[in-house]
């Protein structure tokens, strides 16, 4: 018989720059990190506007200020720890749509958890009266999500976006 984790539990919130002084990435934040995979949540926060090439056709974007919540998976090697880790890096391949931003606009927390909810979770977000789709698919071309990234003028309190994790878990 299989066992089975909690349905709707969060490892957990990193806050960065209240664990790290500064938000960057740091060894301790990475190996605090599961290796298992599962679904994160990058928060950065940009206070100038920020150019990105993104797709269609490496169009360039001129971001607004503020916060910007990421969604991903990490299910491959390295689980989470891998994938977030390399998210917090300046300096690396471009890859993802998300590797044009985290180049530029360090992040500055991050929310797990154990459960594949990438696409659940995108969505509800997208619906927030509170956020903005900045670049319509961004971050989402492998699936109809409106877009992976949002825009927040303010930025979004830990417990609502838990409750938002909440939401979009399968019981």
């Amino acid at each position: 018989m299989q066992q089975s984790r909690p349905k709707g539990r969060l490892f957990f919130a990193l806050a960065l720059s209240r664990l790290f002084l500064k938000p960057a990435y740091n060894q301790g934040m990475q190996s605090a990190l599961p290796r298992e995979g599962g679904t994160y949540a990058l928060l950065l926060h940009t206070p100038a506007k920020v150019p990105v090439l993104a797709p269609p056709q490496s169009t360039r974007h001129l971001l607004s200020s503020g916060f910007y919540i990421y969604v991903g998976s990490a299910f491959g090697p390295g689980g989470l720890r891998a994938r977030i880790g390399r998210h917090c890096r300046k300096s690396k391949t471009i890859h993802w749509h998300i590797d044009r931003l985290t180049t530029q606009v360090p992040v500055c927390a991050v929310w797990i958890s154990a459960e594949a909810l990438e696409h659940q979770l995108a969505r509800h977000l997208a619906q927030s009266t509170a956020a903005t789709v900045p670049i319509a698919g961004f971050g989402a071309s492998d699936c109809q999500c409106p877009a992976h990234l949002l825009h927040y003028r303010h930025r979004p309190q830990d417990d609502e976006f838990l409750e938002s994790f909440e939401r979009c878990s399968v019981y």
